[in-house]
């Protein structure tokens, strides 16, 4: 079991390496974006363990890091029409769609602002 362990911070490693890269491309105002995508996807599955008995059992038994990944993976099949329906049920909500209409006026009225600056500087810089 330590040997799996070991071998699994190996590849998360190369995972986490892999992840700071491709972070690096983004601008620090999405950087603290994904932060929080993160730490709720990693709080979530943390939720997910504690709540799942079996899970936990299984985990405890897997030989290695192969084992442990199918018997995750066996779990998040059988309970992903459940995750599935309570997602939809969330993004359906009143709370989120007033948040994603409020987001695409937003979106809207900065790339309105955006397009006159640019005509703008387009316009100036047809007149030099």
């Amino acid at each position: 079991m330590l040997q799996s362990c070991l071998n699994g911070k190996r590849y998360s490693s190369l995972i986490i390496a892999g992840i700071c890269k491709i972070l690096a491309t983004f601008p620090l105002s999405s950087m603290k974006k994904v932060s929080l995508l993160l730490s709720t996807l990693g709080g979530a599955m943390g939720g997910y363990l504690l709540s799942n008995k079996k899970l936990r059992e299984e985990l405890i038994k897997a030989d290695d890091a192969e084992d442990a990944a199918k018997a995750l993976g066996k779990h998040l099949q059988r309970d992903g029409k459940k995750i599935a329906e309570q997602v939809r049920e969330f993004v359906e909500s009143e709370e989120v769609q007033s948040n994603l209409t409020k987001a695409k006026q937003y979106s809207k009225k900065k790339t309105d602002e955006a397009k006159k600056e640019l005509t703008k500087m387009v316009d100036t810089g047809k007149g030099k």
